[in-house]
Formats: structure tokens, sequence, C-alpha cells
């Protein structure tokens, strides 16, 4: 069992990622979205980067991620509301039930050349 006070370290973060290579802007937006909700699971910090890739595009959400395509503006934003809407419905008892507390950190994250106004 993990000591609470090792929980969103970077050495903890290492250990919830293993040796699979996630892109940096994933894995990024995964760990601000752990430590601001306070999501403390050993898997759920893979768990959010797969989901945002599976949304995104970004891979298969099961561990396999590629880059973002160059036309990664096309259709971003239905894509980004589709995972913010399944990382608030797993994620409610940590975030609530409104997207708002979760789109701004996201889009922080993860909009490429301003997809998202």
């Amino acid at each position: 069992m993990q000591s609470d006070t090792l929980t969103h370290s970077p050495a903890w973060f290492d250990q919830c990622f293993g040796d699979v290579d996630v892109p940096p802007d994933l894995r990024a937006t995964s760990e601000a979205l752990c430590r601001r909700f306070l999501i403390k699971g050993i898997c759920d910090p893979m768990y959010i980067a797969n989901v945002l890739a599976a949304e995104l595009g970004r891979g298969d959400g099961q561990g396999q991620f590629h880059a973002a395509d160059s036309d990664a503006r096309d259709g971003f934003s239905a894509r980004f509301y589709r995972a913010v809407s399944r990382l608030v419905h797993a994620y409610g008892s940590c975030i609530g039930n409104e997207q708002d507390q979760v789109s701004p950190l996201l889009r922080e994250h993860l909009n490429p050349a301003g997809a998202l106004r």
C-alpha cells in the first residue's frame, strides 16, 4: 500500500505509468487532474491518459499511444467534450457533476493550435 506522503510525487507517477511511453501532454494532463481533484488510485493516472487518448484519437485506450495528427483540429471540440464527460462520470465523487470543473484544466494542456475557444 502506498503512503499518502508519496501520492502525487514524481516517483509515484512514474510508478503509475510504469514503462509505458505516454505522450508528454497526455501525461501532464493526467497528473494535473489527479493533483487538482486528489485522485489517488495507483491505476487512475494511466486510466485517465487512456481515456484521453481514446477519445482524442491519440491511442487505443489500452496503453498504445501516438502523436497528434496534423489535422487534430478537425472535430477536436466534440472529442474533447466526450473525454470530459467520461472523466466526470468516472470521477464524479472527486470532481463533482459539473463539466466546468474539469474542462479548463484539460483545455490548458490539450488545446492544439487553439482548437477550443
